[in-house]
């Protein structure tokens, strides 16, 4: 983590920490319904909806579909990220999806949001129920062993149509930190050296410039801090910066 200090005219001034994190996004999906038939023919029962939304916390997303609408195995794709948090909402299961995979995260930059998923898990038990005209597959006690994410505009791909990224939550590259200093007083001549500099750079440009350049190089290195305690005689110490 680089830190860099912006000297300005009044006692008090800045240093600005620029820290380069692992960029990532949350974003909220619509996991499972609940109680209601799905494309493939199964039934969550609302009673298991805890066991499920504790069971999908923490487990990771897996990337893409087979040519046959399946899911890709752990080892057929790649990993992008992994499940935050999840709560139930209704008669829905609603999930916090962190994504960290580099190529998923340029395409929600650049605008892209039709993005569907499935869970997938095991059951203790499968049980076959017909109700009047219709046939089902009721899971018993189900856990989620991972959630499956795609992109997608055709909702019939997945197991409920609703089951898709509804909105991104936070989408974050780099972050940056201040702190408040206060030095004393400097003398007439530290004084016009740093008027000068308030003069020929707006102060926010010089912060924005500085923070730029510092990728090439130190924005103060020690002997510049040095030179500096010479020059301006009134300041009986100055505050070390380090890289």
């Amino acid at each position: 983590m680089d830190t860099f200090l912006f000297i300005s005219l009044p006692k008090n001034f800045q240093i600005f920490e620029e820290g380069k994190k692992n960029p990532f996004a949350r974003v909220e999906v619509m996991a499972v319904e609940l109680d209601k038939i799905s494309a493939n023919g199964r039934v969550y029962a609302f009673q298991d909806a805890e066991l499920m939304r504790a069971s999908l916390v923490g487990k990771q997303i897996l990337y893409g579909l087979t040519p046959e609408g399946k899911h890709r195995k752990a080892y057929q794709t790649i990993k992008i990220g992994f499940v935050e948090s999840a709560r139930i909402v209704g008669r829905k299961i609603m999930a916090v999806l962190k994504i960290t995979d580099s190529g998923i995260l340029e395409t929600l930059k650049a605008g892209a949001r039709n993005f569907l998923c499935s869970v997938g898990g095991v059951a203790d038990m499968a049980k076959l129920v017909v109700e009047k005209a219709k046939r089902f597959i009721k899971m018993i006690r189900p856990r989620c062993t991972h959630i499956q994410f795609w992109q997608s505009s055709d909702s019939s791909e997945a197991g409920f149509p609703t089951a898709k990224m509804t909105k991104i939550l936070e989408f974050q590259e780099s972050a940056f930190f201040t702190e408040d200093v206060t030095v004393q007083e400097c003398d007439m001549f530290g004084c016009r050296v740093l008027a000068q500099i308030r003069r020929d750079y707006e102060f926010e440009e010089a912060k924005r410039k500085l923070v730029r350049e510092s990728i090439k190089r130190k924005a103060i290195s020690r002997a510049i801090a040095e030179d500096i305690v010479r020059i301006i005689k009134g300041i009986p110490e100055l505050i070390e910066v380090e890289n």
